[in-house]
């Protein structure tokens, strides 16, 4: 999905964090409208790609609208609003690490 990323309609950017040991993801993206985001939702490339994980995976989810993004803001948002966060802090451009 990433490396196709800019064949999705709307999609302005993504940020994947991965935590091997806990097996966990954390993903934020930025859609130009919700239209768009349910657009790559229900597309058959994103079906595609994640059909065979669905049985061994948990996906909760959130969505939120801002007039001006800022990818730390974003990660505690939704940190926030689903009580979990990546264990390291990101930056932008798509840097995860210490400080």
């Amino acid at each position: 999905l990433l490396r196709n990323w800019d064949e999705h309609e709307g999609g302005i950017g993504v940020q994947v964090v991965v935590d091997l040991a806990r097996r966990t993801s954390w993903t934020v993206s930025l859609w130009t409208s919700e239209a768009a985001l349910r657009r790559f939702v229900r597309s058959d490339r994103h079906q595609v790609t994640i059909g065979p994980y669905r049985s061994r995976v948990t996906v909760t989810g959130t969505t939120f609208f801002v007039h001006d993004f800022d990818l730390r803001d974003a990660w505690a948002e939704a940190a926030n609003r689903l009580g979990d966060a990546p264990p390291r802090p990101c930056r932008f451009p798509l840097q995860c690490g210490p400080e």
